[in-house]
């Protein structure tokens, strides 16, 4: 393995960057309301703080899961929704908690019905089962023209310029 080189960015490239992200977000958001998948991390919490300065804390909403795996170990998240809590409330936002259950009766009721669907498609992994419970929810309170927007599985794109876009939402007075 030869890791790639990478160049130390001056400002004027961070902030092209920074346009090129709002102007991606800008494009694929929606005039009604625009959902995120919160994980507290750079990722979610950047996309929320570009849609709330585009469009205002009116038209955007967080989501989160509560996630219980196991018994013994109870809810396994729970620092995660706390530093989420901090974020949305920063940006004067609700936020939405969905409890998902691997322990429960019903989540071996879920993959009974929805396996034959899912094994036809090749999906095989437990994230069809937490976005199932993310969506529905959003299904009960948003509406056809709302836009979701899922932050916590970008990570990888952008962890190796998490330093460089840091210091553009300082610069923004951004910070949360």
């Amino acid at each position: 393995f030869s890791p790639m080189c990478i160049d130390l960015y001056d400002e004027s490239k961070l902030n092209t960057y920074y346009d090129v992200l709002k102007e991606a977000i800008d494009n694929r958001a929606s005039n009604g309301t625009n959902w995120v998948y919160m994980s507290s991390g750079f990722d979610s919490s950047g996309i929320l703080s570009f849609l709330v300065d585009i469009f205002g804390k009116s038209k955007v909403r967080a989501i989160i899961a509560r996630f219980k795996y196991s018994n013994k170990s109870g809810v396994i998240n729970n620092f995660e929704i706390e530093r989420a809590k901090k974020i949305t409330e920063y940006f004067s936002l609700p936020l939405e908690i969905v409890d998902i259950d691997y322990t429960s009766k019903t989540y071996l009721e879920f993959w009974e019905k929805i396996r034959p669907t899912l094994k036809s498609k090749h999906i095989y992994n437990l994230l069809a089962y937490n976005f199932y419970f993310l969506a529905s929810k959003i299904n009960e309170f948003g509406s056809d023209n709302d836009a979701i927007f899922t932050g916590e599985m970008s990570d990888g794109a952008h962890n190796f310029g998490f330093a460089q876009f840091a210091s553009i939402l300082e610069h923004q007075d951004l910070n949360f």
